[in-house]
């Protein structure tokens, strides 16, 4: 029942897009499938690619701004490019975990997990 209840992705609403992993389509949320929406990173790699100064991809002009996580940038501090910003800061491996007001677009980071947990072994 509990898991019957998630949904894929959220938009608020000020047009912000939550979603786990990102999304594929050109024409925003909603046509993808849920595997895209879990474990696809393409959306990230387009928005790094982006040439500097540009405010939003094609696939994201349509929201205000859009938050990912499972897409491990490889840094412990959200990272932004155009209108979509990755939050996944490495909290499952050996990172931190992040929470933003996204409103104002500031946040607050745990320790590292390592040293909160360091009876589990990282997956790194």
């Amino acid at each position: 029942m509990y898991f019957s209840k998630w949904v894929l992705y959220y938009i608020d609403e000020n047009q912000n897009t939550y979603v786990h992993g990102g999304y594929a389509s050109k024409s925003g949320l909603g046509t993808d499938s849920p595997d895209t929406y879990m474990w696809d990173r393409s959306l990230w790699e387009k928005a790094k690619s982006a040439a500097p100064g540009r405010k939003f991809l094609k696939m994201t002009k349509m929201y205000n701004k859009v938050f990912i996580g499972h897409t491990r940038i490889g840094n412990t501090t959200p990272q932004k490019n155009c209108n979509v910003w990755n939050l996944d800061t490495g909290g499952g491996w050996e990172g931190k975990i992040t929470i933003m007001n996204v409103e104002n677009e500031a946040y607050w980071q745990s320790d590292k997990c390592s040293s909160l947990y360091p009876e589990i072994a990282g997956r790194g």
